[in-house]
């Protein structure tokens, strides 16, 4: 049997089905004859190679060329690939794999070979389900991404807006793959993110978005809240999407927002940082938020110690809660909170949890679950965190004023459609019997229901919580009873995940890194994307400064929103201007 293939990896071939293994690359065509061992034909590739669908140093890109008959295909995993990884790029959801493979999905080694099944997408183009695929984006049809596109290039092609592409094809963030399908809908461009109301200094209405809160329209009319509030008889600070608020005169100083807004007996400077970024000709992105803290050292008698803290809020941003999608920067709540838990009956990042779901129990390292939700932030890992905590213990123990928070709430499953998949409730609050591990040491939870009635409708969560969290979790300086209680080495665990490089969600760091020009900085965070909105909270300290700096970002839409306020932000830190 001759078989014709463009590949520098293996190819499989088990009677006329044949197996893709890895990410096949393509270069010169050459026949090979395969040589048989029991069962299984082994072809191999040469070694000079591209990425399939890639265009490659001037070499003519093709798809794969293999056998007569089309089957299911395997994939080797990569250094830090995850499934929910393998499943995004083929199309699958993470359940298919999981369930087709028959093994832990959180326990997938590297080189690991996985079976990828029919799920409608596949490298080859020889078979998919559903409507035709089309040579050229065309709205109404499936498109095969190819090498070197980009959400952004396909928008300007087909007139859609990238959020208009996120939003028909529900992804998580705006990665697309080569290979992989992508529903084209009828668009109707950039006018489907909707923008901010140009609103003069003078008295003028204004018409709330799905996007919007009450700190942003006041942060882009010049109004206090509490002015917009007043002249609009609102009980609270939510706006409701649709409606139409009154803008008082903004240039009256009594509707203008004061210098400092105070919270905890903490004061959040709420004009500097606006004032000193602006001075660096920055351009906020749509809805942009913002908060800084400042955090001095000073050597004591056992030690160092934090001297002060000092917080800059880009205008009155940092205490929204409502109006953005914080995305998968609360998987650091879940982290947090299911490793509070357990320290709290003796247990540490070192146990095993056997979850008893509805379609069979699993079991898994603690430690395992923790940083697959926070570095390649997989959406089923944070579930599993969620239940581990509990609901109730979740949302009203640990996300209370007496652990810092003020406004965050987690509701509702992430990944919801392979959530329900695994029999789960799309709800959260349902938390399945577990039994713990750890040494000689066992204890089982029964399964509960959670009854407490958040102020939220899904996962909510403000600047000023996400930066009191990594406070808490970073300064070694604190006491342990202010950074949740948990030992020592439960700390510096999450402080050595957080500092982890991640295969994408850097963008942000890497930013600021590169302005202060320092290969001995010391950067942990914890990033989100979705539904088009990007944020970061990050914790930054360099080795030869008596200071650290904590920085919380939120903007829209894409991943590129925050680019430009993490290279000013970076600037005025390194030299000192934001002080």
């Amino acid at each position: 049997m001759n078989i014709t293939v463009r590949a520098h990896k293996a190819l499989l071939v088990a009677g006329a089905t044949t197996f893709v293994l890895g990410t096949t690359c393509v270069a010169e065509a050459t026949a090979v004859q395969p040589q048989s061992t029991d069962d299984r034909t082994i072809v191999e590739m040469p070694q000079s190679a591209c990425a399939l669908g890639a265009d490659c140093e001037g070499q003519s890109s093709q798809p794969l060329p293999v056998s007569t008959s089309v089957g299911p295909m395997m994939h080797a995993m990569a250094p830090g690939e995850t499934l929910g990884d393998v499943a995004y790029r083929y199309r699958c959801t993470w359940n298919e794999l999981a369930e087709f493979n028959r093994s832990n999905p959180y326990l997938i080694p590297e080189g690991h070979v996985v079976t990828i099944p029919n799920c409608g997408a596949s490298v080859d183009g020889r078979w998919s389900v559903g409507r035709e695929v089309s040579v050229d984006p065309t709205p109404g049809k499936r498109y095969r991404v190819r090498g070197g596109e980009s959400l952004e290039r396909l928008g300007l092609r087909t007139g859609c807006s990238v959020l208009e592409l996120v939003e028909a094809n529900r992804y998580d963030d705006d990665f697309v793959f080569s290979g992989g399908l992508l529903e084209i809908p009828d668009c109707v461009g950039e006018e489907h993110e909707p923008a901010l109301s140009v609103v003069p200094a003078s008295s003028s209405r204004y018409l709330v978005s799905g996007a919007d809160s009450l700190g942003g329209i006041a942060q882009y009319t010049g109004c206090s809240r509490r002015a917009i509030r007043r002249a609009n008889a609102l009980k609270d600070f939510y706006v409701e999407p649709g409606s139409a608020l009154q803008i008082p005169d903004c240039s009256d100083p009594k509707n203008q927002p004061s210098e400092l807004s105070v919270r905890t007996g903490s004061g959040v400077n709420t004009s500097w940082l606006r004032e000193l970024m602006l001075s660096e000709q920055f351009r906020p992105p749509k809805r942009f938020k913002a908060l800084v803290t400042i955090v001095d050292f000073e050597q004591g008698p056992k030690g160092r110690r934090v001297a002060g803290e000092r917080r800059f809020a880009y205008g009155g941003t940092a205490d929204d809660a409502r109006g953005w999608n914080p995305a998968s920067t609360v998987k650091l709540f879940s982290a947090v909170a299911a490793l509070r838990r357990l320290s709290g009956y003796g247990f540490t990042h070192h146990a095993t949890v056997e979850i008893k779901g509805r379609k069979g129990a699993h079991v898994w390292k603690v430690e395992d679950l923790v940083r697959e939700a926070l570095v390649p932030s997989n959406n089923i890992a944070h579930n599993h965190l969620v239940q581990l905590a509990g609901f109730d213990y979740l949302n009203q123990d640990f996300l209370s004023e007496r652990n810092g928070f003020r406004h965050s709430a987690i509701l509702r499953a992430y990944a919801t459609r392979a959530w329900r998949e695994m029999g789960e409730a799309s709800s959260l609050r349902e938390t399945p019997p577990l039994v713990v591990r750890e040494g000689d040491k066992t204890r089982s939870f029964r399964g509960s229901v959670g009854r407490y009635e958040p102020d939220c409708k899904g996962a909510c969560t403000s600047l000023l919580d996400l930066s009191e969290s990594l406070r808490r979790v970073m300064l070694d300086e604190l006491p342990r009873r202010r950074r949740y209680g948990l030992p020592e080495d439960t700390l510096r665990f999450l402080q050595e995940v957080l500092s982890e490089k991640r295969m994408r969600g850097d963008e942000v760091v890497d930013r600021l890194a590169f302005e202060f020009n320092d290969t001995r900085i010391q950067i942990s965070h914890k990033a989100g994307f979705s539904r088009g909105w990007y944020s970061d909270v990050a914790y930054m300290e360099a080795p030869d400064r008596s200071q650290a700096y904590i920085i919380a970002l939120a903007g829209y839409p894409g991943r590129r929103s925050l680019g430009d306020a993490a290279a000013v932000l970076g600037t005025l830190l390194a030299t000192g201007r934001l002080r």
